[in-house]
């Protein structure tokens, strides 16, 4: 915060003497938008502000169409929604929409799952170096910005207690903050981590299919009864299936929160 309110020139002189680094090319790099990534690489971010669908965070098609003031959806969610007499004779991809009860209102994603960002998730979960999660955590600023009208609380999915000890930070959380300060939701206690918690440990959902993920998290999350009444931020770093938002907001959804809103730093279009 100190470096964005310096004069261009001092700022020069404190990179000098304190050289900053993009955190995916490592090149040193004025970063004045407190990112931790080089302009280069920033540009060259997977899936950075394309729109999508408001149901299930997928790209759509530049040329789709949209009314005035209303997010679009997918051809797959949006053939969920449309009644069966008015439904188009189509193909749809072949992947299936979010179930129905899922108990997300919507889900919204930074940028794609894709190179080099997949690495640099990858990096951060698995090197072992929360340092990785603060720029990560800032990708989610604008879309958090822009949603701060409809939340009044955040939460970040829970790891497991196998994966805290394994990995020796708790990324989900570490990912969240950057944004729960820009709200000032730390200062006011409306960062809350703490209100969702897992309810045993679970296999990687990396390389299961989407059945697999779905029983795999079944029943995984418990909400605490201070979710009565809330309208909830949901954080997360991959979305693929949704099974673990799906699970995480049914949980919540149990306990009486209002809203449930998901946000996550990427979206993956494929199971790998």
């Amino acid at each position: 915060m100190l470096a964005k309110r310096l004069h261009p020139f001092f700022l020069r002189l404190l990179d000098d003497w304190m050289p900053r680094h993009c955190a995916l090319c490592e090149a040193r790099t004025v970063d004045a938008a407190g990112l931790g990534l080089c302009a280069g690489c920033l540009i060259a971010l997977p899936g950075r502000k394309v729109q999508r669908c408001r149901h299930c965070a997928r790209r759509l098609s530049p040329a789709q169409p949209s009314a005035v003031g209303i997010e679009p959806l997918c051809q797959i969610c949006e053939a969920r929604e449309t009644p069966q007499a008015l439904k188009p004779h189509r193909p749809l991809e072949p992947l299936e929409p979010l179930e129905a009860d899922s108990g997300l209102d919507s889900i919204y994603a930074a940028c794609d799952y894709a190179p080099p960002l997949d690495r640099w998730i990858t990096a951060m979960k698995y090197g072992g170096d929360p340092a990785l999660a603060a720029p990560l955590g800032a990708l989610l600023i604008p879309q958090g910005l822009a949603l701060a009208p409809r939340v009044n609380r955040i939460i970040a999915i829970p790891p497991s207690s196998r994966r805290l000890v394994e990995r020796g930070f708790d990324h989900t959380a570490h990912l969240a903050a950057p944004l729960a300060r820009v709200l000032g939701l730390e200062r006011q206690r409306r960062f809350q981590p703490k209100l969702l918690a897992r309810t045993r440990d679970t296999p990687e959902q990396a390389g299961l299919d989407q059945q697999a993920r779905r029983r795999n998290l079944q029943g995984a999350f418990v909400a605490q009864p201070r979710a009565a009444g809330q309208s909830i931020l949901l954080i997360d770093d991959v979305m693929t299936t949704g099974s673990t938002l799906r699970e995480a907001a049914r949980a919540l959804r149990a306990q009486g929160a209002r809203t449930v809103i998901a946000l996550v730093i990427a979206r993956a279009h494929s199971i790998r």
